[in-house]
């Protein structure tokens, strides 16, 4: 007779039905993120949600862009935010209205800069203080 390989171990003690929990160092984790499909990208930020935090954009974060300059995202008026340069005061592009300004969506971040071909040129993850 033959036994499925659980059978067979779970005969000798050694098979239980509990997942095992391995130990994988953070840097291992974001190596098989970057080398993953979409679809397993999106898996992995779910499993290990302490290594792949949640970005939150929200008014007062500050921003990089490929220059060097730093920005900052400010309220404008009617619910409508922008990025400003925090040396010049200059705006990286038109004010864009968002709903929810302590939580503004990624959708709405990429308006923020201008659209794709300007999202290059800017983090789009906060710098620390």
């Amino acid at each position: 007779m033959l036994f499925d390989y659980k059978d067979a171990l779970s005969v000798f003690g050694l098979c239980d039905d509990e997942p095992k929990s391995l130990e994988v160092d953070e840097d291992f984790i974001k190596a098989a993120h970057r080398a993953a499909c979409s679809e397993w990208k999106t898996k992995i930020e779910a499993k290990f949600p302490e290594v792949f935090p949640k970005q939150t954009h929200k008014i007062g974060n500050k921003y990089r862009c490929s220059e060097g300059n730093e920005y900052i995202l400010i309220y404008v008026e009617d619910g409508k935010v922008m990025l400003a340069n925090l040396n010049n005061g200059r705006r990286w592009h038109s004010p864009v209205k968002v709903k929810d300004t302590s939580n503004i969506t990624h959708d709405e971040f990429i308006e923020i800069l201008g659209g794709g071909h300007y999202v290059k040129y800017m983090s789009t993850t906060p710098i620390k203080d």
